[in-house]
């Protein structure tokens, strides 16, 4: 883990608005739980639209939720090594 100065600009716990160094544009942080939430719902999206064979919407929500369920893995790789667990239950990999 390596300690930087960011910007913030909102300090909000559950929707803070930062900018890293480097990066011209800031950017929302979403705690781990939410994160976690977001993908059980791109899931659960993702399963009702192929009952209803809508193809090209089933291709987006399977976008969204592989795209929401990388920073995830993104972030559980990231923070393995520490004590802190998020919530509980981990949502179906694909």
């Amino acid at each position: 883990m390596e300690r930087v100065e960011l910007e913030v600009f909102n300090q909000d716990r559950n929707m803070a608005v930062v900018r890293l160094p480097g990066r011209r544009t800031p950017g929302s942080v979403v705690p781990a739980d939410a994160l976690r939430l977001l993908c059980f719902l791109a899931e659960s999206v993702v399963e009702r639209i192929r009952e209803d064979h809508d193809r090209e919407m089933s291709d987006d929500a399977q976008e969204l939720c592989e795209l929401l369920t990388l920073r995830l893995r993104v972030f559980e790789d990231a923070t393995r090594d520490l004590t802190y667990s998020p919530t509980g239950a981990f949502p179906k990999f694909r």
